[in-house]
């Protein structure tokens, strides 16, 4: 018997991640073409932003993923360097 199969939770849970992750970069890239045509005394409507958002997702997606790559990598340096939390707050004081 399969683990991940079409009707178990772990891929329902998976699949409405990645859904949820792709709107949250469509709604990212919309506001920032809305906002960009706004602060140039343009207008832009709704449909305009949304079309927009659309052919951005692919270069927004992209920046995200490299962003998360660095991230994590950090990170995982940390982790692995040892450094414990007082010492990162010790940064900041």
């Amino acid at each position: 018997m399969a683990i991940y199969t079409l009707n178990s939770p772990v891929v329902a849970v998976v699949l409405a991640l990645t859904v949820y992750v792709l709107f949250t970069l469509l709604l990212s890239a919309t506001r920032v073409y809305g906002t960009i045509s706004e602060l140039k005394d343009s207008r832009a409507g709704i449909g305009e932003c949304i079309s927009r958002g659309f052919g951005q997702l692919f270069p927004v997606v992209a920046v995200d993923l490299l962003v998360a790559s660095a991230v994590a990598y950090h990170d995982l340096r940390i982790a692995k360097d040892g450094v414990s939390a007082a010492e990162i707050a010790a940064v900041f004081d």
